[in-house]
């Protein structure tokens, strides 16, 4: 009977170190650095001329481990987010609201105000 008990404590001992660890983030800059790119640009090891096309695959990796957006043939700084504009749900009534007549007891009088003057 100690095998499915000791089973049972290791998989809540597992459990518990999987929620208690913390979450690793992955979501990528959201701003450029710019001076990250150009040191990792000036780490490229060959002359560049020898290979055009590697030179262009370390400034894209350059670009993208830096925040940046590559673009073509360079790299750009990542556009602003845009804050959303708020729009109502497709669901909502548009129909014009009208308040409920004031009811006035029998035998009550109404009093027209009027400024004094």
């Amino acid at each position: 009977m100690t095998g499915p008990i000791r089973a049972a404590k290791l998989a809540i001992a597992v459990a518990a170190v999987a929620l208690a660890s913390p979450a690793v983030a992955t979501a990528e800059p959201k701003e450029w650095d710019i001076g990250a790119y150009d040191q990792c640009k000036a780490s490229y090891p060959y002359d560049r001329q020898d290979n055009i096309g590697r030179w262009y695959d370390h400034l894209k990796y350059c670009c993208i481990k830096t925040g940046g957006v590559w673009a073509g043939s360079k790299c750009v700084a990542p556009p602003k987010e845009q804050a959303e504009e708020w729009t109502p749900p497709s669901d909502l009534s548009t129909q014009t609201l009208t308040p409920d007549p004031v009811y006035v007891p029998p035998g009550s009088t109404i009093q027209n105000l009027e400024p004094v003057g």
